[in-house]
């Protein structure tokens, strides 16, 4: 059975997009362990020079966990818009099946 060009064309242009969503994916995740990470290390750094026992790091950590999780919801809820817009995309017709100029 003969290989249609244009399904193993768009076969790779959906691979790739997916490829793409992945590794979005993968950025939100790890921005969001970077964020929990820079809070403490900013609080920790703050209780070091201040003498404060763990005070500013778990302040510093729960702030950076409430960013991590705004920006999670950001980043989804951008994705889910994206996705969505993706799914309603119509395809073309192709000549043989009609459509406006058949």
């Amino acid at each position: 059975m003969p290989i249609d060009p244009e399904r193993a064309r768009r076969k790779a242009a959906d691979d790739r997009e997916e490829m793409r969503i992945g590794f979005r994916m993968m950025g939100l995740a790890w921005q969001m362990v970077t964020e929990v990470l820079a809070g403490a290390g900013i609080g920790w750094v703050v209780d070091h020079f201040a003498g404060t026992a763990p005070l500013w790091l778990a302040i510093g950590a729960g702030l950076g966990i409430v960013v991590s999780i705004y920006s999670l919801v950001r980043g989804g809820l951008s994705m889910n818009a994206y996705l969505e817009q993706r799914s309603k995309r119509v395809e073309r017709p192709k000549p043989d099946e009609g459509g406006p100029h058949a």
